[in-house]
């Protein structure tokens, strides 16, 4: 190491990089940056052997091949597979080495949140309490949902990736988006009946904040559309379902609703990270799928696709009505998941 060192600092500028010390040493750019100012017969300190790439077995190999043509699974995964078939531990890079060696893609996949244990008893309580509600009975609720579409779909950098030989074995949903260096993009409020989508646009530069959402999205647009019966079936009898943020089940929010005699599920009600009982979440994964294909295929501007995509939706009774008519099937697969999360 020393003599390589040495090497290195007595050529001229330009002509070997920490890259080429870095393979010459089978280290990592990374020792070399820590120890590129240190005193070239001071390395001896630090010269632990270096890590030999480990090659996978035939065995190995088949193992992983196998898996991706079965089904899409992680490196995590892929290391538990061999690990149980073969009674030995590889190591995660010779995974990946090989992986990229035969061509499979990674991708992102977006799980569902997770539940605590008194997540999973509100649900249960939840799905008990509308088990006398018949399909007709759903379609008096007024589910609503906010979020943001942007002009390239965010990846989730925080979950695992799937790995497969083929970008089409993929489902659209969990691929990954690039990432653009400044994006845009457009902060909606959505709220449907049986009847009739509306939709508030956040305004430039405004925060979500508390008094935001009951001033302007309560106050200016949610409750006159519930009061209105071009927008729903019965007035008294509709119900308005919140997605429980913090925006929504503050005290403050929950008393207006009440002062206005609008029905709605209450914070002891509607069970939290619940997106599968929300179809207003269902809703708005079409919007994002229909504004992204758009701008792809005419690369309209952001704002103007969100308004005709919203536009063109406004009176889609036929998959309002579908999407709460599912409720009966997702209350099922919760009480058949125990509680836990669904397909939906």
């Amino acid at each position: 190491m020393a003599i390589t060192f040495r090497i290195a600092k007595d050529q001229p500028a330009g002509t070997i990089s920490r890259s080429w010390v870095a393979r010459y040493l089978k280290r990592s750019e990374d020792f070399v940056k820590r120890n590129w100012n240190r005193d070239p017969f001071d390395c001896e300190m630090d010269s632990r052997p270096a890590q030999v790439a480990e090659s996978l077995s035939q065995e190995s190999k088949e193992i992983i091949t196998e898996s991706l043509a079965r089904e899409k699974k992680s490196i995590r995964r892929l290391q538990k597979e061999i690990e149980r078939i073969r009674g030995k531990k590889k190591s995660l890079a010779s995974i990946h080495r090989f992986l990229h060696s035969i061509g499979a893609k990674a991708f992102h996949q977006v799980p569902a949140p997770k539940l605590s244990q008194k997540n999973v008893e509100d649900r249960m309580w939840f799905c008990e309490f509308l088990s006398e509600w018949t399909t007709d009975d759903f379609l008096f609720l007024a589910p609503s949902d906010e979020f943001f579409i942007y002009e390239v779909r965010r990846p989730n950098f925080q979950n695992d990736r799937i790995w497969a030989l083929n970008t089409d074995d993929i489902p659209q949903e969990l691929k990954i988006r690039e990432r653009s260096k400044s994006e845009r993009c457009v902060g909606i409020f959505l709220i449907f009946t049986a009847k009739r989508l509306m939709w508030v646009v956040k305004e430039q530069g405004q925060s979500w904040n508390g008094r935001y959402f009951r001033d302007i999205v309560l106050t200016q647009h949610v409750i006159p559309f519930l009061k209105s019966s071009e927008n729903v079936l019965s007035i008294k009898e509709t119900t308005f379902l919140h997605d429980r943020a913090p925006c929504m089940s503050a005290l403050a929010m929950q008393n207006l609703l009440k002062a206005n005699k609008v029905d709605f599920f209450g914070n002891d009600e509607w069970p939290g990270a619940s997106p599968d009982l929300n179809a207003c979440e269902h809703l708005g994964a079409i919007l994002k799928d229909r504004v992204e294909q758009r701008l792809q295929n005419a690369g309209e501007d952001l704002l103007l696709t969100v308004a005709n995509v919203l536009e063109e939706m406004e009176f889609d009774r036929e998959l309002f009505v579908s999407l709460l008519e599912s409720y009966p099937a997702r209350l099922e697969a919760v009480q058949a998941a125990a509680g836990g999360h669904t397909k939906y």
